[in-house]
């Protein structure tokens, strides 16, 4: 469960964004837009949380602050839960639709939270290929060869049972 919840994480990201430019019927440019970490940037452009040690703080005890900057609705929204067991796990604080985790959150004696910005994870280039031979393209207006081998890729068909397809890759 935990792992069939990461479909989300690509969202926080914009990978959505990258793949409705990759499929528009047109390119709006030729490179992936850049995103620019300069002073001066909103202030909801990223996340933010602090801890303070008990060392440190005049009462003695420590402090978990977190403002992850989500918003109140669409995918990447989150919602507060608890869950309290006799047996188990005591914990309370905010997880996003679909994830079995809480992942803000605190128990009796630990908290935890994490912090999310948009860092620039993902390059999109338009690729132009020869027109007369399709295993080169263009780089700095210069033809190069492309790459061509056979790839493994390993496929389950049910339970243990697996199949492996070669396909060519560029």
């Amino acid at each position: 469960m935990v792992a069939g919840s990461v479909h989300k994480s690509p969202l926080f990201f914009g990978l959505d964004k990258a793949l409705a430019e990759m499929f528009a019927p047109e390119r709006r440019r030729e490179v992936s837009e850049r995103l620019a970490w300069l002073p001066g940037l909103p202030a909801d452009f990223g996340s933010n949380t602090f801890a303070v040690s008990p060392l440190r703080s005049t009462e003695g005890r420590t402090y978990l602050a977190l403002n992850s900057h989500q918003p109140w609705e669409g995918p990447v929204t989150r919602y507060e839960a608890s869950l309290h067991s006799e047996e188990g796990p005591d914990v309370a604080g905010a997880l996003f639709p679909g994830m079995p985790l809480i992942v803000h959150g605190l128990s009796p004696y630990r908290g935890w939270a994490f912090t999310v910005n948009k860092p620039d994870l993902i390059d999109i280039y338009v690729l132009t290929t020869h027109p007369k031979d399709p295993n080169r393209y263009l780089l700095d207006g210069e033809w190069r060869e492309l790459e061509v081998r056979e790839v493994p890729i390993r496929v389950r068909l049910v339970g243990r049972l697996f199949w492996t397809v070669r396909k060519e890759a560029l």
